[in-house]
């Protein structure tokens, strides 16, 4: 059986991979969280299947797609519990402040935050 944290991990895991690569940002993020914005979520996904520079790529954005999917046909009561940890995770990210304290530019991300995997060479 599977863990309730590994669970919470399988919801939050592909809307953070959505956000991050589709560059969605963290109010998509808590949107997606809450139930909100499916389609949105849908489109963000595809895009990043659509952006994928190669196998690997392609294969991680299937995958949350695929996650994405899996925690709809959940059984609602535990979908419901799920989400109501998701939801609690991100909450304080629905306040404007704390949400614009989340934004960071493309361009000044701090060394070592990238959610992107890195390519050896």
């Amino acid at each position: 059986m599977t863990s309730g944290r590994s669970r919470r991990k399988q919801r939050l895991a592909p809307l953070l991979y959505a956000a991050a690569r589709s560059g969605s940002g963290i109010e998509a993020l808590v949107r997606w969280a809450y139930g909100q914005a499916p389609r949105e979520l849908d489109e963000a996904l595809a895009r990043v299947a659509g952006d994928a520079a190669d196998e690997a790529e392609l294969a991680d954005a299937h995958a949350a797609y695929d996650a994405v999917r899996a925690f709809e046909r959940q059984a609602d009561r535990t979908r419901s519990s799920i989400e109501a940890t998701a939801q609690a995770l991100l909450r304080a990210y629905r306040f404007a402040r704390v949400a614009q304290s989340a934004r960071v530019e493309r361009d000044h991300r701090p060394t070592g935050c990238s959610m992107r995997r890195r390519r050896s060479t």
